[in-house]
């Protein structure tokens, strides 16, 4: 708020420093906005049915974790569900905000936002987003129409929330209303002298959470520093072990007054409970919720322990090539993009697969190697670079899979190659019992399942709405979530039809994981017939470019 004050008092502060402040304070305000806005959901009032509560705390964690295309998917559950207008309303609103903060898809979220405020606007929602609507005008440069939209909130929600600040982008907006846009002067290459090597970026990477202890051994010198007072408290051999009890945090038995530390090595190399990574750690202590483990390692040290665990290393050069690029880029979006305090990634399948030093292969290193600083870019920014095991025979449109907007370099398409992989089809039965169970734990309450239908099948051949027919009425759910309560390593794919069986029904299916951007099999025959990783890239990711850091 301290910004907002000096807008009012410095009335003649310069265009350029106004500009710099008002980058800074969007990107902290909206992203800030976002994660009030799935507090005060999650914890108001119950949603009236439990599959409501259950989609939107699902949703709150995949968008922490970076799964923008699965949580926008999620929250599509509840706004199509729902019957109350508060709740499909506040749905819609945090569909739209992640669009706009997460995906820039500002066009996309500026279409929910006004579907907002024409269809729902006795709600909460309605108020927020008439706010987000003048917020996004003014971020395209339409000024006039932007001050007109903060005026409007300014007389309809007269003790509005955003009042004050509905005010401020007015004062902000005015003088650039009329004032003519300068075009900078032309600059040529051979004018811009040359920059500094860049260091590679670093990438923050969640270890381990909620342990009682944790062990650090290196085979050089080991130094803790509390990151409070950014003291040294330890430097020796090792090995240093953190353990938690009691609210109380010890290094080596000896109590510590803060609860967050840094442990580096002078070989780089630390063995968290035996286990070697590079880089340097954070370890921090949650109050009642154990220790963490955060890796601090650059991208390209990262990717060393990412590629051969998400691709066999014995797989071709350059579909190993394209794995580490397609790994580089989404590593590196998602570091962009999020706001989580500690960390950018975790290690698991919620992220990127990251095994450490005790993953590295010299195969899956040189195709790191071979790529270093490689990035896919579309219209000049970094791409979501989704990738999965087997598209058999087709990729699929996100929107197909998880509703959401058209992504022009994700669009699916014929995949021959993904036809090729070794196990082509696979089967899985499905007791009405065991159906029972896992929809119920994914948050539906039946005791009874008649029957299951299938429709909305995409061009893919994959099915985007599955019916559930029970005791209690009849549920939708998207393919893709479908095949998530069901289990994901079971129902291998929405690619699928159904035989209906004694106690149960048998799926028969073709293809491996959610379908959406680069089939790992299909990259793997391409390399094997002869294509290069750029045009293996360029087959799966539509009108991108490779561009190097």
């Amino acid at each position: 708020m301290m910004f907002l004050h000096g807008v009012k008092e410095e009335g003649n502060i310069s265009a350029k420093m106004v500009m710099t402040q008002i980058n800074s304070f969007r990107r902290i305000f909206m992203v800030s906005i976002l994660i009030l806005c799935l507090l005060s959901v999650i914890s108001g009032q119950a949603f009236g049915s439990k599959t409501d509560k259950h989609l939107l705390n699902e949703g709150e964690l995949l968008l922490a974790q970076g799964k923008y295309l699965e949580s926008i998917g999620l929250l599509h559950e509840i706004a199509s569900h729902s019957e109350n207008d508060e709740i499909k309303s506040a749905a819609l609103f945090l569909i739209a905000k992640a669009e706009n903060i997460y995906l820039e898809n500002q066009d996309g979220a500026l279409k929910r936002f006004l579907q907002i405020t024409s269809q729902f606007p006795g709600t909460t929602a309605a108020s927020k987003a008439l706010f987000q609507i003048g917020i996004i005008l003014f971020d395209k440069k339409e000024y006039r129409n932007a001050i007109q939209t903060f005026s409007k909130y300014i007389r309809e929600y007269p003790t509005g929330i955003h009042r004050k600040e509905a005010e401020v982008w007015i004062q902000i907006a005015e003088p650039l209303c009329m004032k003519k846009r300068e075009v900078p002067p032309v600059i040529s290459k051979d004018q811009i002298p040359p920059g500094p090597t860049k260091k590679p970026p670093m990438i923050r990477v969640l270890i381990q959470r909620e342990m009682d202890q944790i062990a650090f051994k290196a085979s050089t010198l080991i130094t803790v520093t509390d990151q409070k007072t950014r003291q040294m408290i330890y430097s020796g051999w090792g090995p240093v072990r953190f353990i938690a009890e009691k609210n109380r945090l010890t290094l080596n038995h000896q109590p510590l007054p803060h609860r967050t530390y840094q442990v580096t090595a002078e070989s780089s190399i630390l063995h968290l409970n035996n286990a070697p990574y590079r880089g340097f750690f954070i370890i921090t202590a949650e109050h009642g919720e154990g220790l963490c483990a955060i890796n601090h390692v650059d991208i390209e040290d990262y990717l060393y322990g990412v590629v051969p665990r998400e691709m066999p290393d014995s797989w071709e050069d350059h579909a190993l090539m394209a794995q580490a690029v397609a790994a580089r880029t989404y590593a590196l979006y998602i570091r962009e993009k999020n706001t989580h305090p500690m960390y950018d990634l975790e290690a698991t399948t919620a992220s990127q697969v990251y095994g450490g030093c005790n993953s590295e292969s010299k195969r899956s290193t040189k195709a790191v190697h071979a790529t270093r600083n490689q990035v896919i870019t579309h219209d000049g920014r970094l791409i979501i670079a989704y990738f999965h095991s087997d598209s058999g025979g087709h990729t699929e449109d996100p929107s197909n899979v998880w509703n959401t907007e058209k992504i022009p370099y994700l669009s699916g398409v014929p995949d021959s190659f993904g036809r090729e992989q070794p196990v082509k089809t696979w089967e899985y039965f499905l007791s009405c019992k065991d159906a029972v169970t896992r929809l119920n734990q994914y948050g539906l309450d039946i005791t009874r399942l008649d029957r299951i239908t299938v429709f909305n099948r995409s061009r893919s051949g994959r099915f985007a709405k599955i019916r559930i027919h029970s005791d209690k009425g009849v549920f939708e759910l998207s393919g893709n979530h479908f095949r998530a309560a069901i289990g994901e390593t079971r129902l291998k794919s929405t690619l699928f039809h159904m035989v209906a069986g004694k106690g149960g029904i048998l799926f028969k299916g073709k293809g491996y994981g959610h379908g959406v951007g680069m089939s790992q099999w299909g990259a793997r025959r391409m390399a094997q017939s002869g294509s290069t990783y750029q045009d293996i890239l360029k087959f799966y990711y539509k009108g991108i470019k490779i561009k190097t850091l």
